[in-house]
């Protein structure tokens, strides 16, 4: 991005070490800065940022995660206090880049909420194994399905939901396919 043109860049990662020798090899690239942050607990001002991407980060703090159907509630509480700071930290038309290998029915949900005050695009790039990038605008709106959908985040799937993975201790997948018809 820097060669692109793209100079003023505010990196962040929770890890010292990561920081460290991120400004060293980029220590060229005068305009960039490095700084020792969790994403858990931004203090940049409102209005910050133009854009604001994450790669993988929201993946990370969701792998202990069991049924991506039903996700707890510690994790829904997490992400959600990151997205609410993440549409904080944009200016009025920001865009947030999340570029995840979660697919649309499982993470749209948690973007797709009014009170970010943004609207949100789903791209799919890869040929078998996808990469989803999740572009979220500020002062969008979101589509009525997206608001309809909103009033179950956080729910249950309901009935119909897909049994294959309601026992995390029992892998045998290909046997329990046929319940899900049933």
């Amino acid at each position: 991005m820097y060669n692109d043109g793209f100079h003023y860049i505010t990196n962040i990662d929770y890890s010292p070490v990561v920081i460290e020798n991120m400004k060293q090899k980029y220590r060229n690239c005068t305009e960039m800065s490095w700084e020792v942050k969790d994403i858990t607990t931004m203090d940049f001002a409102a209005g910050s940022f133009d854009v604001v991407i994450e790669k993988g980060t929201l993946d990370a703090l969701m792998v202990e995660e069991k049924d991506p159907w039903n996700i707890s509630t510690d994790t829904r509480c997490l992400i959600d206090s990151i997205l609410e700071q993440v549409a904080n930290i944009l200016t009025a038309r920001g865009v947030f880049i999340s570029i995840s290998f979660a697919q649309p029915h499982f993470r749209k949900p948690m973007y797709a909420r009014s009170k970010f005050n943004w609207s949100v695009d789903t791209k799919t790039f890869g040929n078998s194994f996808h990469y989803f990038f999740y572009t979220a605008r500020k002062g969008g709106s979101l589509t009525d399905q997206e608001l309809e959908a909103e009033k179950t985040w956080g729910l249950s799937v309901p009935v119909g939901r897909n049994p294959i993975l309601d026992d995390s201790e029992n892998e045998d997948f290909l046997n329990n396919i046929g319940d899900v018809f049933d």
